[in-house]
């Protein structure tokens, strides 16, 4: 069949053809479904401060009322999965999704502000080095997907209008913008790794707007979720999440500023805490951490007053068992609790579990030491269940039961010249060891 086809593939033929290929992947029906990807919209305010700056967006935008500048977030609750498309239209056959945003709340026009001196820029190619010539650039409206890049153009972000209007061609015009072609628009992310542009963020949203105007806004997008892998490659196979009908808007009644934070609970398969030495050893497994940036332990003494111990990084993952090891050098005589927490990448803590352990302080001398051919023990012997010597590469080589006498004694003189531990055994706290020299 290639036979046939005589004429060379120009680049612009090169191009159409992959904005062809973008768009039927964007419209395809997704080839599996999954829920709990999104998780609400948040809506922040961009404050104005500068009077230049307000001065050049009530002059050019014409408003009656004061003009004030918002951000519009989409919440990823799954940190698998990326935002790949905000649509309009027809996405699955027999269904009419249309996206709009209006202001018809606005005190003195239904407007969106737009710097008159550039045209053709969407909110990622203003570069900030003219925002001193012309201050109000900064507060242009404008939709996106993913954080802005400066400068950039779109930065991997292609808007397939099918074939009503372009939401960067109305702002210009300092219009709103209403999209209800029964065969839809989208504006899809395709970016090739490692390239996050589409993925949450530390707060677990993606930016996808900004909107300058002087009153209350509103308005229906919809939006497409894709799963990717670690690396941010495609996760095959194709798995991605339609949702319909989003509301948006700026009215303080309604909008919040952080996203919700709703996670699969974390699985804690094990937290154990046991005294050796100087020191208590803290160990604990997980399973489930997706959300999870660090965990937290805390040594109190009466479950009210808490202090530090240290904290470990969050290594696991959604299905992932992880492990962790903590050492506490500094615990308290006599019973001593232990508080794991999570920090989540927002900032939340919630606390675990809770393990106690008895730490009892325990002073023993050996001597002589370095020793030749016998050694004593001096110490409160009375809890010790078995004394016990141990070679450097882990033998036992000598032993003998605890017992009341407060000082011990234990023929060495058959032992190979060398270094060596004596391991105090304790049946319901731990060990205690001390090196010995013999030579």
């Amino acid at each position: 069949m290639l036979d046939g086809f005589q004429a060379p593939l120009t680049f612009a033929m090169l191009r159409q053809l992959y904005r062809v290929f973008l768009a039927c992947i964007v419209f395809c029906l997704p080839l599996f479904s999954v829920g709990q990807v999104f998780n609400g919209i948040v809506v922040r305010e961009v404050p104005i401060t500068l009077p230049a700056d307000l001065a050049a967006i009530q002059t050019a935008g014409g408003f009656a009322g004061v003009a004030r500048c918002w951000r519009v977030y989409v919440c990823i609750q799954d940190l698998n999965y990326e935002l790949q498309a905000v649509a309009g239209g027809e996405l699955t056959p027999g269904n009419l999704y249309p996206w709009t945003l209006d202001c018809p709340g606005c005190t003195g026009t239904s407007k969106f502000y737009q710097t008159p001196a550039f045209t053709q820029f969407i909110g990622d190619a203003i570069n900030p080095a003219l925002w001193p010539f012309v201050p109000g650039s900064q507060f242009d409206s404008w939709w996106f997907i993913g954080d802005p890049v400066f400068p950039g153009g779109l930065a991997g972000v292609i808007w397939t209008p099918n074939p009503a209007p372009n939401p960067q061609v109305a702002f210009e015009l300092g219009g709103a913008f209403n999209e209800t072609s029964i065969t839809g628009s989208v504006l899809g992310g395709f970016w090739a790794p490692p390239s996050v542009q589409g993925k949450a963020d530390a707060e677990n949203k993606v930016l996808i707007g900004q909107f300058t105007t002087d009153g209350i806004f509103s308005g229906t997008i919809n939006l497409q979720f894709r799963r990717l892998n670690p690396d941010n490659t495609v996760f095959i196979p194709v798995t991605t999440e339609l949702v319909t009908g989003i509301q948006i808007t700026n009215d303080p009644s309604i909008f919040v500023t952080d996203c919700p934070q709703i996670f699969a609970p974390l699985d804690l398969l094990s937290f154990n805490a046991a005294a050796s030495d100087d020191r208590v050893n803290l160990m604990f497994t997980t399973l489930n951490e997706d959300n999870v940036d660090h965990y937290i332990v805390e040594r109190s003494m009466d479950l009210e007053n808490w202090s530090d111990v240290g904290t470990l990084p969050a290594k696991g993952g959604d299905g992932i068992e992880a492990e962790y090891f903590l050492v506490d050098h500094k615990p308290n005589n006599g019973v001593n609790y232990y508080r794991l927490s999570e920090k989540t990448y927002n900032g939340e803590i919630s606390h675990i579990d809770t393990r106690s352990v008895l730490f009892e302080a325990r002073q023993f001398e050996v001597y002589p030491n370095p020793a030749r051919d016998r050694i004593w023990f001096k110490g409160d012997l009375s809890l010790v269940k078995e004394i016990r010597i141990i070679s450097m590469t882990g033998q036992v080589v000598l032993s003998q039961a605890g017992g009341a006498d407060p000082i011990r004694e234990m023929d060495v003189q058959k032992l190979a010249t060398g270094m060596y531990l004596v391991e105090f055994n304790f049946p319901e706290s731990g060990i205690s060891r001390i090196k010995l020299e013999v030579n």
